[in-house]
């Protein structure tokens, strides 16, 4: 007997359909763009934005960061993208 697990999934997968997200650019884990900001800034970022900002950013986006943009995180480029089922993105 199944616990309904596929649907929940598809159910899930249906709701985020067309939505939109931001991820940095050649990070191949599509990093949130809020945890290329130092420690040190979050605090007031979470209270200004009302969120939280858990987590960091990839090797590869880390590479990036210090090699492509001298560390300047406010260069960093993002990208929006979409999650689209019949596409297989997201």
């Amino acid at each position: 007997v199944g616990a309904g697990k596929s649907a929940l999934t598809e159910h899930i997968k249906s709701a985020l359909d067309g939505l939109s997200y931001y991820h940095l650019k050649n990070d191949p884990q599509r990093g949130e763009p809020l945890q290329l900001l130092p420690r040190s800034l979050r605090k007031q970022f979470e209270d200004l934005l009302s969120v939280k900002i858990d987590g960091d950013i990839s090797p590869v986006a880390r590479w990036n960061l210090l090699n492509d943009y001298s560390g300047k995180y406010e260069n960093f480029d993002v990208v929006q993208s979409t999650f689209s089922q019949r596409g297989r993105r997201g």
